[in-house]
């Protein structure tokens, strides 16, 4: 999904009283709210309480993707935890950020979700076999963790890596979804470690016991549990899975960022970026997880790939 709000975190938000609050400013106050921040097919609008009818929108955590008051596709996103007290002067929103880290963090994950919105990712080509191989050594590696046992390692590589697919794709079937599987694990399915859950798929997905495509956190488990036979995977639960993901990385709210991760893929791109390249991620688990497979995730090539994006996409002044 590309509207994060359509997932798990939409369920305890009152996102439409969000969306009233914001069209409401933007009819009271004349004057553009992207700063910095391109503008292409979507409106930008990002909340950092510069001016006084911003209070009265309730505090949102994640990209919110809506129609303005002129009926325009728009994203928004609530930067106010993270600036300065004074505003007036402020030109660049990242001049005047308190907390820079937590600050980009956000301003990040709104910038690749409107790129992915536009369908303007053609940046994912040369990156995206590397994303999806820390998406699945970030989940294996944490399940494995959370049973004590490897042999959940094949399952829940192969899992992932058929979520990560259609986490942002609900159009693909199953035989899409292998055409769409990196080499690395293509050969094990066909031909190695991975070769006896081809079936296995098939017969599950027409009993509807194994879901295609795999949006939700939920799905995700479900999916592993269907999967595998091992008694300790099957009293994994959503909490348990995500209670260890908070503790991988650095952010704020991490328990609501942790389910952005398995749900949202440009929220999952800000942070592996931010994991890689902050030193306040240094000594963090999903830094380790992603040194010790570097051979096969090749950090820098992501890191040089989204900090262009990145770049490409604000405004110098």
């Amino acid at each position: 999904m590309l509207n994060i709000y359509n997932g798990t975190l939409g369920v305890t938000t009152n996102v439409d009283k969000i969306i009233h609050e914001i069209n409401k400013v933007l009819i009271k106050v004349d004057n553009t709210f992207n700063y910095e921040v391109k503008e292409n097919k979507y409106k930008v609008i990002l909340i950092t309480g510069k001016y006084e009818e911003e209070k009265h929108i309730p505090n949102f955590n994640h990209p919110l993707v809506f129609k303005d008051n002129k009926n325009n596709d728009s994203i928004a996103i609530d930067l106010r935890l993270y600036m300065k007290s004074n505003l007036e002067d402020m030109i660049n929103v990242t001049d005047k950020f308190s907390d820079r880290y937590n600050g980009e963090l956000q301003l990040h994950r709104l910038i690749l979700n409107k790129l992915f919105l536009e369908d303007n990712t053609s940046f994912m080509s040369s990156i995206n076999t590397n994303i999806l191989n820390t998406f699945t050594s970030i989940l294996s590696s944490l399940i494995s963790t959370i049973i004590y046992d490897k042999s959940i390692l094949n399952i829940t590589t192969l899992v992932s890596a058929l979520h990560y697919i259609t986490m942002d794709n609900s159009n693909l079937n199953f035989n899409m979804c292998l055409d769409a599987l990196p080499v690395n694990i293509s050969k094990k399915l066909y031909n190695g470690d991975l070769k006896e859950y081809k079936n296995k798929i098939e017969i599950l997905i027409e009993s509807n016991k194994f879901k295609l495509p795999s949006e939700y956190i939920t799905t995700l488990l479900d999916n592993i549990k269907v999967l595998s036979d091992n008694n300790k995977v099957q009293g994994i639960t959503e909490d348990m899975l995500i209670s260890i993901l908070s503790r991988g990385f650095y952010s704020l709210n991490n328990k609501e960022m942790s389910v952005a991760i398995i749900e949202h893929k440009p929220t999952l791109l800000a942070i592996i970026y931010s994991v890689i390249t902050e030193g306040v991620n240094s000594k963090t688990i999903f830094r380790k997880i992603i040194e010790g497979r570097k051979s096969i995730i090749k950090p820098k090539d992501i890191s040089k790939t989204i900090k262009q994006v990145i770049e490409d996409n604000i405004l110098k002044y």
